[in-house]
Parts: structure tokens; C-alpha cells; sequence
């Protein structure tokens, strides 16, 4: 079965991000509210209430520190995974900069090919430099498939090549059912990831403030 991105999905995604900015606001303006984290392993976990009802055809929570999944839904089933790829993405790049073999001040050049994307983009045009600190903006908030292949052709040479740093930095994060085929989630029968890898994948993100 295949996926499609539709507009109807991509004006979803905008207004409910504009409902998170609200609720952050709203949120720092009342105050902190003192919660008292839990940690729950496979050992303490008993009686555990049953999930939800989810409309997504797979899913699955997890306790972010040890793993343990408290909730799925068809959680190893193989979906194709569109423009959260880029989460992945994002990965790779902090962990360059992290590692200081790329600066968020490095200029990066505009390729024929990362021009050609289409989809979500920032319109990049070839032969174009913008820095990686822009770039990374540009693929956090506009989803830019452009800017996607810039900063992967940067890093590794080209799109293939930084696939299969995503592919290695997937199974380091836990995420063993997981194949990529290009840094942006345009569709490729061989991109593919499943609920719980993506939970893997986002416990690996959130090391990154």
C-alpha cells in the first residue's frame, strides 16, 4: 500500500503546529507546573491500562528513558514515512556540528539536483549559498525538501551517500527494521520505517535541546 501526500494532510499539519504554538504560549504564561517523573520499565510495568483508540494505522508510545513500550498498535509494520524522514535528517546534522565537523555558519551550496526536489520547499536556487544554521531553519519549519538535499550533499557527497550514514545512525539508535533512500521522505519503495523504530528514532533526537 502506498502513501500520498496530500495538501489536505499538509494544511492539517500547518493549522495543528499552529495550535502548539498557542499552547506553549499559553502554556509560559501561567507558569511551570511540577510534575514528578515515573520511570517505567518492563518489571514495574503491571496493570497498565489499556491504549486508546488511535485513528493511524500503526503506533506506539514508549517511556523516553528505559524504552519499554507502554502502548502499540501494529508497531512493527513497515509505513513509508513522508516528511518525518527529516527527523533523521536533523539527526545527522547536530551530529556533525556536535562532533565540530561542520559549523552552523559553513556556507552551502545549492545543487541542480537539490533545486529539482519539489514537494515542500524553500524554492533554493542553483548555485544559491545560504548557511547551515538557514538551512536547518528552513528544514524544521518549512519541511524544505531542497534544503534537505543541500545539507545531505554537504555532509556526505551526495543524497545516496547520506542515506547510508541515516541507515547506519538508524540501527545505533535501535532502529533495526528502518531503511532510508533519501533524506527528504519523497516516495521510494525502499524508504521505509516502522512506529517503533520512529519512537527509537525520536529517542535519539531528543538528546538535543
Amino acid at each position: 500500500m502506498e502513501l500520498y501526500i496530500r495538501s489536505e494532510r499538509d494544511q492539517m499539519k500547518k493549522i495543528i503546529s499552529k495550535i502548539l504554538i498557542v499552547i506553549l504560549l499559553i502554556s509560559s504564561c501561567i507558569g511551570t507546573i511540577n510534575v514528578t517523573p515515573v520511570t517505567v520499565n518492563a518489571a514495574t510495568k503491571t496493570n497498565w491500562p489499556k491504549g486508546p483508540s488511535i485513528y493511524g494505522q500503526t503506533g506506539v508510545l514508549i517511556e523516553a528513558s528505559t524504552g519499554t513500550v507502554l502502548y502499540d498498535k501494529k508497531c512493527n509494520k513497515k509505513m513509508y514515512p513522508a516528511s518525518i524522514t527529516k527527523i533523521m535528517t536533523l539527526i545527522l546534522i547536530f551530529d556533525y556540528i556536535h562532533s565540530g565537523k561542520i559549523k552552523l555558519g559553513d556556507m552551502v551550496t545549492t545543487s541542480a539536483k537539490a533545486k529539482s526536489m519539489g514537494g515542500s520547499q524553500v524554492f533554493l536556487e542553483e548555485g544559491e549559498q545560504q548557511n547551515v544554521e538557514t538551512l536547518i531553519k528552513c528544514i524544521i519549519i518549512a519541511s524544505g525538501n531542497d534544503a534537505s538535499v543541500a545539507m545531505a550533499e554537504h555532509i556526505a557527497g551526495s543524497s545516496e551517500a547520506f542515506a547510508k550514514l541515516m541507515n547506519e545512525r538508524a540501527k545505533q539508535a535501535g532502529a533495526t527494521d528502518t531503511h532510508f533512500a533519501n533524506p527528504n521522505g519523497l516516495h521510494d519503495d525502499n524508504h521505509y520505517v516502522t512506529a517503533y523504530d520512529m519512537a527509537m528514532i525520536m529517542k535519539a533526537a531528543i538528546q538535543y535541546p
